[in-house]
């Protein structure tokens, strides 16, 4: 299995970086089945929506909290002890989830499952961050996303199938096991150590090119709230689709991200695209696909999708890339995760913003309204880089 995803990054020796692509797999292939059957799993046992909402909130608040602290642990310290507490973090979570059914006691234990999946996260980033190489960057960022999102597709496909034949319960006491049996690969060889001070991340942060990225960082997750919280509602409301369908509709479509992130991340190592312009047409394809997808023709929406991912995929691989360069790699940890916090402030904006909104006046305008900002955020990002004379090198 190391061997053959290591493959993908043909020409970066370093092991701890196939280590880490395993270790993704299983992640992104279980953390897809999680998302997928929280919910249902939830309101099976008599939780409202209400319940759920919270518990939910509580998961991805979780992230807020751990995102930084867990970049400048990685910088200073290690990036195998916080990889190792987040497994155990999130065993401790699905195996408390199978054998109790109390919303007070699932109040902290979301919050340790949500702090757990983030540590891990932050880690495996951040750990590709300082993989060094010659000049295999766009392979390197590429081969993480084709990882993660090929297998997350696989997830919301076999999730599905291992929930129907032996239950939720026991497909969570099976993915802790799982989880348990990769901490032996995240025995990840100590990187360089740093001296680094929190000021040395706020004179980082505070500068145009970062402040520039991190504005077009925050308005293109906005779709991502549009997409939590009134897309699968579109596809089942407006679309007619059935939970079969949606399951399907998500994870056919999902692979073209990563396959799109790892194509153009070759095409910037062969010298082939400027990172600007990938980063600008993927907002733009994006964006524009977004909004088409509210047409309710399923075929014409499925297809729109496909290119709204492929979109993502492009902007997932050049926001990649341009961080990278934003950062030294002695501080990369830390400053990757405060951007990537911002994205995700973005994405609760767009949340709590689009959850009414959707209910109100209909689950596709949501959609539309987060395709216009995603396009905004394009030409926002070339008046940048015009104005402040911004280099992606």
């Amino acid at each position: 299995m190391i061997g053959r995803l290591g493959g993908l990054a043909k020409g970066i020796d370093d092991p701890n970086y196939r280590r880490a692509l395993a270790i993704l797999f299983f992640f992104a292939l279980f953390f897809s089945f999680i998302s997928f059957a929280l919910p249902i799993y939830l309101s099976s046992i008599g939780l409202n929506g209400y319940e759920i909402g919270v518990l939910v909130s509580l998961y991805a608040i979780a992230s807020i909290f751990v995102t930084f602290p867990t970049g400048v642990i990685n910088d200073k310290w290690t990036i195998r002890l916080t990889m190792v507490a987040g497994i155990m973090m999130l065993t401790v979570f699905l195996f408390s989830l199978s054998l109790l059914d109390s919303f007070v006691i699932f109040l902290p234990l979301f919050f340790i499952g949500g702090l757990g999946y983030n540590l891990s996260d932050v880690s495996l980033r951040t750990l590709v961050y300082k993989t060094k190489t010659q000049d295999s960057e766009g392979r390197k960022f590429g081969a993480y996303n084709l990882v993660k999102f090929i297998s997350s597709s696989f997830g919301l496909l076999a999730g599905g199938i291992m929930a129907y034949l032996i239950g939720f319960k026991a497909g969570f006491i099976i993915i802790g096991l799982v989880y348990i049996c990769l901490i032996p690969f995240a025995s990840f060889k100590s990187h360089s150590k740093y001296k680094i001070r929190l000021s040395d991340y706020k004179k980082d942060v505070v500068n145009i090119r970062v402040l520039s990225l991190g504005v077009v960082m925050f308005l293109n997750a906005l779709h991502w709230g549009a997409e939590n919280t009134s897309f699968g509602m579109f596809l089942r409301t407006n679309l007619g689709l059935d939970m079969l369908m949606v399951g399907m509709f998500t994870a056919f479509s999902l692979p073209f991200l990563g396959i799109m992130a790892y194509v153009f991340g070759k095409r910037i190592d062969a010298g082939k695209n400027s990172v600007k312009w990938i980063l600008f047409f993927g907002l733009l394809m994006s964006g524009l696909s977004f909004i088409l997808q509210t047409i309710p023709v399923p075929w014409f929406s499925f297809l729109t999708r496909i290119t709204h991912e492929a979109g993502d995929g492009m902007y997932n691989i050049a926001i990649f890339f341009w961080i990278s360069k934003l950062f030294g790699v002695e501080r990369v940890g830390g400053g990757s995760s405060i951007m990537f916090t911002l994205a995700l402030l973005g994405q609760i904006a767009g949340s709590l913003v689009f959850g009414p909104i959707g209910q109100l006046m209909g689950y596709h305008v949501p959609m539309i309204v987060s395709g216009i900002t995603t396009i905004i955020s394009a030409f926002l990002l070339l008046a940048f880089v015009k104005i402040f004379k911004i280099s992606e090198k």
